[in-house]
């Protein structure tokens, strides 16, 4: 069976894995992404979707994690890839999660990362 989360881990890393898994062969162990594999080599590596930087498809290239709704270990591997660029909309209920985004806005990783989000209080129509 295929999901968005292996077919996205297949395509990033070069590598089967199995259902709801992303960044691990079939065994569970990670395997490199591409994203890894250019920094490596000293480029930058970044992801950009129109879905939370953490659900399955655009986490596939930063994280690794037997469990597609892991939320903790996928927050881990991203902060150990340490992508060069992170883009992500529609803010979901579990990511990023309070604590990843407060770290973003003012905490640990605030000097790595801009956090930009919507303000409740203004609204399309107000523009």
């Amino acid at each position: 069976a295929i999901d968005s989360a292996n077919s996205a881990s297949a395509y990033s890393t070069g590598v089967k894995t199995g259902v709801n898994m992303m960044g691990v062969d079939l065994y569970e162990q990670p395997v490199r992404t591409i994203l890894e594999e250019a920094e490596t080599c000293g480029k930058s590596g970044g992801i950009m979707s129109s879905v939370p930087i953490l659900h399955a498809t655009p986490a596939a290239f930063v994280t690794h994690t037997n469990y597609r709704k892991n939320g903790h270990q996928l927050a881990d591997g991203f902060r150990e890839t340490e992508p060069t660029w992170a883009m992500g909309t529609c803010e979901g209920v579990y990511q990023p999660s309070a604590e990843l985004k407060q770290s973003m806005i003012n905490g640990s990783l605030a000097s790595k990362y801009t956090f930009l989000h919507q303000d409740p209080e203004v609204m399309a129509e107000n523009f």
